[in-house]
């Protein structure tokens, strides 16, 4: 997974070891990439919780969206790259 500097997930805790199992109690595995994004990119101030694995143990977690200027967000010219 990739984890954006100072971003929610960031802030929550996620590395970019972390393997994405679900969404919102939704199992990812045969979702496309897009399709996880936009679950990922929720109205701002939404809590999301994600089920990861890290080091083969699986945790949830409680991220709060919020706007971020990167390339998900086509209306903002600047953008920032992952860590």
């Amino acid at each position: 997974m990739s984890v954006w500097k100072d971003s929610p997930a960031a802030r929550a805790g996620l590395q970019q070891r972390d393997v994405l199992k679900a969404v919102d109690g939704e199992p990812v595995e045969t979702f496309t990439a897009q399709h996880v994004s936009s679950m990922l990119h929720a109205k701002e101030g939404t809590e999301t919780k994600l089920a990861v694995e890290r080091d083969a143990v699986l945790s949830t977690i409680a991220v709060k969206t919020r706007i971020l200027l990167c390339a998900h967000n086509q209306s903002h010219p600047e953008s920032r790259r992952p860590n």
